[in-house]
């Protein structure tokens, strides 16, 4: 076997998670009781990431090169981001200078579509989820100390 490259690591953690949730469903949760049980969906899906995750590893074993850029990383990071600002400052600001950053820097939209597409899809998002469908979004360190 070659040696292992960066765009290996993925498959692999997949793989580890796919059969983590695969072993989950059938022994833990109860795969099929009188019927689909409550391990049924996680094994399935566990079964179709180990799948996914062996094609990928396969195919990148059967590659030449290296050819890894580090920009196909970023919305990984920007992800991590949003996770880590929206314990400090709320989910929805964090989405929000998400999408004005992305859109910004990397979409090069002009300043006045930033705003317009990052000021509807935020309306959208709480009308439709924090008023409609009432879903509790972490509201951050910064606002709870406000209230």
């Amino acid at each position: 076997m070659e040696k292992m490259t960066a765009r290996m690591l993925l498959p692999v953690a997949t793989l580890l998670i796919g059969a983590t949730w695969l072993w989950l469903g059938i022994y833990e949760y109860g795969f099929w009781l009188k019927g689909p049980g409550g391990g049924f969906f996680p094994a399935i899906v566990g079964g179709l990431m180990i799948l996914a995750s062996v094609v990928s590893l396969f195919q990148e074993m059967n590659k030449k090169g290296f050819g890894y850029k580090w920009v196909t990383a970023l919305p990984l990071a920007a992800c991590v981001l949003i996770l880590v600002f929206s314990q400090v400052f709320g989910m929805l600001v964090s989405v929000f200078v998400y999408l004005i950053g992305w859109l910004k820097l990397f979409e090069k939209y002009s300043w006045k579509s930033t705003i317009a597409v990052s000021a509807g899809t935020m309306a959208f998002i709480y009308g439709a989820f924090v008023k409609w469908l009432q879903i509790p979004f972490p509201k951050g360190l910064v606002f709870q100390l406000l209230q």
